[in-house]
Parts: C-alpha cells; sequence; structure tokens
C-alpha cells in the first residue's frame, strides 16, 4: 500500500532543526525526564521503527508506547485516528 499522505517535503530550517533536536534526544535517552508517549505506524517509513523502539526502551521516565498496525507516518490521518486522540488525551489528564 502507498502513502497518499505524505507530502516528503520541509523547508531547510525546519530539517536542520529537527534533526539536531532528534540527534540530541537520540544521544542521551537516559537523560530525557519529561514522561514520553511514543505512538507509531508499524509500517512508517520516515522513523525507523526498531531505532524508535530500542530509544523508547532506554528512556528512564515515566513511558508509554503503542504501535499501529498497517499505518504510516501521520497516525492522525490514518483509520486510528480516534485511538490515537484517546491515547493522547489519557496520556495528557493522567497523573
Amino acid at each position: 500500500r502507498e502513502d497518499t499522505v505524505g507530502h516528503h517535503r520541509m523547508t531547510a530550517r525546519a530539517s536542520h532543526e529537527m534533526l539536531g533536536a532528534a540527534d540530541a534526544a537520540l544521544a542521551q535517552p537516559a537523560d530525557i525526564a519529561v514522561p514520553t508517549l511514543l505512538l507509531y505506524g508499524e509500517e512508517d517509513h520516515i522513523v525507523s521503527v526498531p531505532s524508535a523502539q530500542r530509544w523508547f526502551e532506554a528512556l528512564h521516565c515515566r513511558k508509554r508506547s503503542a504501535g499501529f498496525r498497517d499505518t504510516y507516518h501521520e497516525l492522525h490521518h490514518e483509520m486510528v485516528r480516534e485511538e490515537v486522540l484517546r491515547l493522547v488525551r489519557e496520556w495528557i489528564t493522567a497523573a
């Protein structure tokens, strides 16, 4: 199945800032102290799912992870949208 939602474009500045932040977060996952919710599409071609899972396992903060079968990078545009929004609401409102 082809990902018809992704546009594969961004500005040079957005790309530079995003990659810099990602490098910092990936370099020292144990230093991340903020609660982290990782939601991912198992067919994501933009983010390496195995790398994201390894990074997630290295976190020492409050965390939760959920993968969605047959979905890509932008979960809010997928058939699992309501489930994703429910998980985000639960995460935000959790004590």
